[in-house]
């Protein structure tokens, strides 16, 4: 059934016109509801159990929001970013960017302003074509990962966070 929910955004994105909502049910009998925005940019999932909006676009870009530890890197292009909500004040976020710049030189900017921030560092990788650094937060409530790959002649960033 959660292979439903997955397809519903790209049968909607098919339709074309307007706005596009779909209620399905879940195998527990649940309502999923998944809303499409009329241009395509914005996919709404909701349950009772939570929400998650995804953006692609400039619509990412603009929704986009970057914790100071973690900001935009610069000159690089938003590509999509999701925000999700739980019912028992779990929440995250996702943003995609990609850059021209080479991935050590990505990698080498994000250590930095992880290390500025006082941030424990839990875990960090590095490899010729990116990296990835886990971070802690105090408490061990949450944390992030960001995500450093070449692909082509572009680097894609992706910065994933949750409490």
């Amino acid at each position: 059934m959660r292979a439903l929910i997955l397809l519903a955004p790209l049968m909607l994105a098919a339709c074309g016109s307007n706005e596009k909502t779909v209620t399905i049910k879940d195998g527990d009998g649940k309502d999923q509801t998944v809303t499409v925005s009329e241009d395509e940019s914005t996919t709404t999932l909701k349950s009772d159990e939570g929400q998650a909006v995804i953006r692609q676009g400039e619509d990412a870009a603009k929704m986009a929001e970057f914790p100071a530890h973690a900001p935009q890197y610069p000159g690089s292009t938003v590509k999509s970013s999701a925000d999700f909500s739980g019912k028992d004040g779990q929440s995250g976020a996702m943003m995609a960017q990609e850059t021209s710049d080479a991935p050590d030189k990505v990698m080498a900017f994000y250590k930095d302003k992880v290390k500025a921030s006082g941030k424990k560092v839990a875990m960090e990788t590095t490899t010729p074509e990116g990296g990835l650094i886990a971070v802690e937060d105090a408490g061990g409530k949450g944390g992030m990962m960001i995500m450093v790959s070449r692909e082509g002649d572009k680097t894609q960033i992706t910065y994933v966070a949750g409490q």
